[in-house]
């Protein structure tokens, strides 16, 4: 008896080592230009799906004023990830945000660990105009698209919306635009404006409006929307 006792407790403890994973901190680069990001890769034997996730600027304020609560909201936002089978990739840099996407983009393909055909990008807020900005170079290396609460554009040059307007046809990977009904109007429009475009584009597009969500809501890695998220990442894979 004493021996099956044993061997249950070592059995426990083995699994727990084995299934337990640790958040990291790395530095990667792109062009001779190095980056910051975390990354949690869970325990497995195949290769997994990847989340490439840029995080709302406004969380800026709270890693300055308050780390421990940003600290929280990034490991519940990557554990979720985590349990749902996916390696979750959160670049860390508030202004190189376009060259921390395309780095993030190119160093997650040669990840030993990662699907190179399920790699999937999520972004909320002024991040999300940036991010897009990446996708005419790199759709092809990516699976599907969440963006979330769109913030402004540039009024000209290579950041302006008028400019990606042109390069919308060389992208071709699915949407999900997302937006809370007790956001701002300027958030509610710019997110429809991009749907629109795609739509015109006759890209694959979906676009979903949250009663009662404003942009903490989307801060919450345990609330209702992640439900869509993950069903719509799952269909595209």
């Amino acid at each position: 008896m004493k021996k099956v006792i044993l061997a249950f407790i070592l059995v426990v403890f083995f699994g727990c080592a084995i299934s337990a994973t640790e958040i990291q901190e790395i530095i990667y680069s792109y062009y001779g230009k190095s980056f910051r990001a975390k990354i949690l890769v869970p325990e497995s034997t195949k290769p997994l799906p990847v989340i490439i996730y840029n995080y709302d600027p406004n969380l800026e304020l709270y890693k300055k004023k308050d780390p421990k609560l940003f600290e929280d909201i990034m490991r519940r936002l990557m554990r979720n990830f985590e349990s749902n089978g996916y390696i979750s990739f959160i670049p860390q840099e508030q202004y190189s945000v376009y060259e921390a996407v395309r780095a993030g983009i190119e160093y997650m393909s040669r990840h030993p660990k990662a699907d190179k055909k399920r790699i999937s990008l999520m972004s909320i807020g002024g991040k999300v105009f940036l991010t897009l900005l990446v996708l005419p170079e790199y759709s092809s290396k990516l699976k599907a698209c969440v963006m979330i609460s769109s913030g402004s554009f540039d009024q000209k040059g290579f950041y302006s919306l008028a400019e990606f307007k042109k390069k919308i046809p060389k992208i071709d990977v699915p949407f999900y635009f997302m937006v809370g009904a007790e956001q701002g109007l300027w958030f509610k429009r710019n997110t429809r404006l991009l749907y629109d475009l795609f739509l015109k584009q006759e890209k694959k597009v979906f676009y979903r409006e949250y009663p009662e969500a404003d942009m903490r809501t989307f801060w919450n890695s345990e609330g209702s929307y992640m439900w869509d998220v993950f069903q719509f990442f799952g269909q595209e894979s």
